[in-house]
């Protein structure tokens, strides 16, 4: 008799802490579930082909590249490499300088376009400026600053 009101409470606890820490943790769950299924569409509309061809070309790129044209591209891209690990020729080795290579291609062409919107910004900002006008607030700024230095 004892031990079913205690097998009882035990019960009602046990439910109880269940309830509090669904309650406490349901946005967590909420978020992590929905972040996922995100996730999942995402790779069922766009990743799972498109990450497939692109490994494919890089993969056929790779086998047509000789150890020589990689070293010509990793010394035109400053990019360091191991001579030894080259030395080996696996394809491994190779697909790993053809990414680094492919990075930094991508991360030059990244920088031309910001260097070409900053050039076209300091030109717009060029052209807009009025050198008559700065003339007109620096000649008044330095006869106010000469009042006030004389006070």
């Amino acid at each position: 008799m004892e031990y079913e009101y205690l097998l009882g409470v035990i019960f009602i606890l046990l439910f109880l802490s269940v309830c509090i820490f669904s309650v406490l943790y349901a946005p967590d769950i909420y978020h992590w579930q929905h972040y996922n299924f995100f996730r999942f569409k995402n790779w069922l509309k766009y990743g799972g082909k498109k990450k497939d061809i692109e490994e494919e070309k890089i993969k056929k790129e790779v086998k047509k590249m000789t150890i020589d044209n990689i070293l010509k591209l990793l010394k035109k891209y400053n990019i360091d490499f191991d001579g030894n690990e080259l030395l080996k020729a696996t394809f491994n080795i190779k697909m790993k300088y053809y990414r680094l290579i492919l990075a930094e291609k991508e991360r030059l062409k990244e920088n031309k376009r910001i260097d070409e919107l900053l050039r076209q910004k300091i030109k717009k900002e060029k052209d807009d400026f009025d050198a008559a006008a700065f003339q007109r607030k620096a000649d008044e700024r330095f006869k106010e600053f000469m009042k006030n230095r004389n006070k």
